[in-house]
């Protein structure tokens, strides 16, 4: 009876190990997996990085252009303004010329 107890002894450890290893390939697996996960999140987080740095220039450009844009639409405004004063000061400088008996 005894080589039978240590059959079962046996047995019983080499299903205690064969338990063992396959969950020690699990958690192997299981860590691989997390690592292609933190590799992908990393990246992601890169890319939306790189994104966000190129939306803030893009709306710094943005701001630019609605600046000079401004400045040109204040500009043309005066510049209509003082054309419109030109036109009549000579309207009226004619009309003041003309009216003018000569002599």
């Amino acid at each position: 009876m005894v080589p039978q107890d240590n059959n079962n002894n046996s047995e019983h450890f080499d299903n205690r190990l064969e338990r063992m290893e396959a969950k020690i390939d699990r958690l192997v697996e299981i860590t691989a997996t997390l690592s292609r996960i933190e590799e992908t999140t990393s990246n992601q987080r890169h890319q939306i990085s790189r994104i966000v740095k190129r939306l803030d220039e893009q709306e710094d450009e943005i701001r630019d252009l609605v600046q000079e844009d401004a400045k040109a639409t204040g500009a043309k405004s005066a510049l209509r303004w003082l054309a419109g004063a030109l036109v009549s000061v000579i309207g009226v400088a004619i009309g003041w010329l003309s009216g003018t008996p000569t002599g």
